[in-house]
């Protein structure tokens, strides 16, 4: 008998994209999945188990609360800056609200490749927090997500997006 690979890659068979966990790495409960282009990143390979019936997990009577879930804001306008659009939304878990999910979608409506970055600013230090490098081609939209601190509260998390496009001397 033929044992199933280790790590597999989940198609949707309309697009061609993998499934992935928003963020990349969360371990936590309650993640948005999205889809991705596939590559070799682990974030979208999946082991693929056999498992028996989980025991219910109903709440029983006078027992806590089950812990908020993951939430995503509504997409900003798109605005256009460095010859591409873009939008952007935070996605986050209430009860670990320090970091948050910056999403953006970026769409390239020029004739040539764009070069820049998705960047966030630390608002406690003015200063740049992460950015993640961006290549896209003509006509081309892609979505990238990274982990970036919270610029607000818990219960009403923000951050400062910005995107740059490279430049060479």
């Amino acid at each position: 008998m033929h044992s199933p690979a280790p790590h597999t890659q989940i198609r949707n068979v309309q697009t061609d994209k993998c499934l992935m966990i928003a963020g990349g790495t969360l371990s936590d409960n309650n993640v948005e999945s999205v889809q991705f282009d596939c590559d070799d990143d682990t974030s979208r390979r999946w082991i693929i188990k056999t498992v028996s019936a989980a025991p219910s997990q109903s709440q029983p009577s006078g027992g806590t609360p089950p812990a908020p879930a993951y939430r995503t804001s509504e997409w900003s306008a798109w605005s256009r800056t460095a010859g591409v659009e873009y939008r952007y939304r935070w996605g986050w878990n209430p009860q670990h609200s320090r970091e948050i999910d910056a999403v953006f979608q970026i769409r390239n409506s020029q004739n040539r490749v764009w070069h820049g970055a998705a960047r966030s600013l630390d608002c406690s230090r003015n200063a740049l927090s992460r950015d993640t490098h961006v290549d896209l081609q003509p006509n081309e939209t892609r979505e990238v997500t990274f982990k970036t601190p919270n610029c607000g509260t818990a219960d009403n998390p923000s951050f400062r997006p910005s995107i740059v496009q490279s430049s060479t001397l």
